[in-house]
């Protein structure tokens, strides 16, 4: 096809519906504001939760901190040695439970895509208690609520802008066919699929300008650092992404132009197709994955806690002898100031052990159920789009799965730094606070195989849109040889 012939079909088109495209321009570019600004909100209320988190938790230590000089500086008056402790400042098992905060900072795109952000706690409170005892709530839902946040622009792309494309292409030649003008449109040297490639194209350009711009707008706004070679290329990668999950409803508005339909059908057809891809498969896959791999209930998890602290409580006095039988090198010794310790310390040990099982199975349904979802999303574009949002945003349960293994990998060795000392029963020293294990997020270098899942969607994408479009083609040119027949 001529390219100036293509272009001819296009400025034509967009004479003719130029206040259409316009009005349908301007409500997506409200979308993306609205999608913008809710995210940018949201984001600022996380941020400043763990800023206040933060300041809190120094200003805690400072207190520690003063109290354990105060201390130590009255111990040394009174010529007592520093290894012992009065107050809890420097009663090492306090300070252990006191603990200290593991933050993970929002993902290198959550200003546009919350996708878990949302719905993850982005902070954990680290002591000597497993960091698991008992699932937050959020994590007591499906995999498949984690896909979708709330009002962002990750949502406007995913859910609204199928409904623009399809709003403006459910009727390329339907109504031309029905009021008979088709038949003199044909009679020009033109074919019926150079006609309906120039209409979808003309549309399909307009669109992406919007998004390319709107996005942009969006992401300069809010103040999105696009010199940061890692946030350009995690960018042009959701960029990239839209623009091909957008040629996909374009390639489907294409061939369901093609069927010789009169357009209020076609418009039910796409509607009842943008609702089963967004809406019924995913509640299919939702009902499945519970029924075949159902997450132990909340109850259970409440029963197996209350169980577990009901054994300590009945066993407290036993407790601590079954503790020197498994520490013998510690029965010996005297222990009337760390006996309290032991004990507690005993029982945490003891908790963890009930809760454990509960928590491994737990991981191990929701793993099974991931996988599956991982594995069947392409069922539904709109899911596999969304995964791959939330991978590039860094707001994906993968980064968030770091983060879990990062937290209790903190949590061991703060454990493991108090251990020893609540054992030998020796006070926490000013000097020992710069020395307490610190939790520093590392940002997950994306390995080979993580690259290839965040483009292989768009690999995919490119294939079925070609194969629509074939399909398409074909249907046209079937559609013209019926046009020439009948006329």
């Amino acid at each position: 096809m001529p390219i100036s012939l293509l272009f001819t079909l296009m400025r034509h088109e967009w004479r003719i519906l130029r206040k259409e495209i316009i009005l349908v321009v301007g409500l997506l570019g409200f979308c993306f504001f609205l999608g913008g600004l809710n995210g940018a909100y949201q984001l600022q209320i996380l941020t400043q939760s763990q800023a206040e988190l933060a300041q809190k938790e120094q200003q805690r230590l400072g207190k520690e901190i003063a109290k354990a000089r105060s201390e130590e500086a009255q111990f040394k008056q009174e010529g007592m040695p520093l290894t012992r402790y009065g107050k809890s400042a420097r009663n090492p098992f306090k300070v252990a439970q006191k603990g200290s905060q593991a933050l993970l900072p929002p993902g290198p795109l959550a200003l546009l895509v919350l996708g878990q952000t949302d719905l993850q706690p982005l902070s954990t409170q680290i002591s000597l208690t497993h960091v698991e005892n008992l699932p937050r709530q959020e994590q007591l839902h499906h995999p498949l609520g984690l896909f979708l946040g709330q009002f962002d622009l990750g949502f406007v792309l995913v859910w609204l802008l199928p409904l623009f494309i399809l709003g403006l292409s459910f009727d390329i030649l339907a109504t031309e066919q029905e009021n008979g003008s088709l038949r003199m449109l044909l009679s020009m040297p033109i074919s019926l699929q150079q006609l309906a490639l120039g209409k979808i194209c003309m549309r399909a350009l307009v669109l992406t300008k919007a998004i390319v711009i709107g996005l942009l707008l969006v992401s300069l706004g809010q103040g999105l650092d696009l010199r940061q070679p890692e946030i350009l290329e995690r960018w042009l990668g959701l960029l990239g992404i839209t623009l091909l999950y957008g040629t996909g409803w374009f390639a489907l508005a294409l061939w369901v132009n093609s069927r010789k339909r009169p357009a209020a059908t076609q418009a039910t057809i796409l509607a009842l197709i943008w609702l089963a891809v967004l809406f019924v498969v995913p509640a299919s896959l939702n009902l499945a994955l519970s029924a075949l791999y159902p997450l132990p209930s909340r109850v259970e998890f409440t029963q197996a806690t209350a169980k577990a602290s009901e054994k300590v409580r009945n066993a407290s006095s036993q407790l601590l002898g079954k503790y020197f039988e498994d520490h013998p090198e510690l029965s010996s010794s005297k222990r009337d100031e760390a006996e309290f310790n032991l004990l507690q310390l005993a029982k945490e040990d003891l908790i963890g052990q009930e809760i454990t099982p509960v928590v491994a199975q737990f991981r191990a349904q929701l793993a099974k159920q991931r996988q599956v979802l991982q594995n069947l999303q392409f069922l539904s574009p709109a899911l596999a789009t969304q995964a791959a949002f939330n991978r590039l945003a860094g707001t994906g349960h993968e980064r968030l799965e770091a983060y879990r293994n990062g937290v209790e990998a903190h949590q061991k060795a703060w454990r493991d730094w108090f251990t020893p000392r609540i054992r030998d029963n020796l006070a926490v020293q000013v000097s020992d606070y710069v020395r307490l294990p610190v939790y520093r997020w590392q940002e997950p270098a994306p390995s080979g195989d993580k690259l290839t899942g965040q483009y292989s969607l768009g690999l995919t994408a490119v294939y079925l849109a070609l194969i629509v479009l074939l399909l398409g083609s074909r249907a046209l040119k079937a559609y013209q040889n019926y046009q020439i027949v009948d006329s």
